[in-house]
């Protein structure tokens, strides 16, 4: 039994969260860029997670690389790994049509945007 199934869901997922972190790195080895909307040079991760948050994929780039950018290559991969997953939602860092358009054709995952409201922080 996986840790999905202990939860009482079914052993594959069928929706993913998607989202991305810069963080700080040295000069020493790998991608590294400047993230300008949140003032950061390093690397960004970008990460799937199922709707437990178990992680699914991790892809790391240049903190200079957006995120809807990493998007199509990103389901991309999780549709190679999991076919099961039909749906994704994302933040609205991933806006854009063509990015979402290029994300559902390399995948079939469909993308919904979910934004932030004033009321939360």
């Amino acid at each position: 039994m996986n840790a999905r199934e202990a939860e009482g869901r079914e052993a594959a997922p069928t929706a993913v969260v998607v989202d991305s972190q810069s963080v700080k790195t040295t000069e020493a080895g790998g991608p590294r860029g400047f993230d300008a909307g949140k003032k950061i040079k390093g690397r960004k991760r970008h990460l799937v997670v199922d709707t437990l948050g178990l992680p699914i994929e991790c892809q790391i780039t240049a903190a200079s690389v957006q995120d809807r950018a990493a998007l199509a290559p990103l389901l991309k991969a999780v549709h190679r790994k999991s076919p099961w997953v039909k749906m994704s939602f994302v933040d609205g860092g991933y806006q854009g049509d063509e990015a979402q358009r290029a994300a559902f054709e390399a995948s079939r995952i469909s993308i919904t945007v979910v934004k932030r409201t004033d009321t939360q922080i």
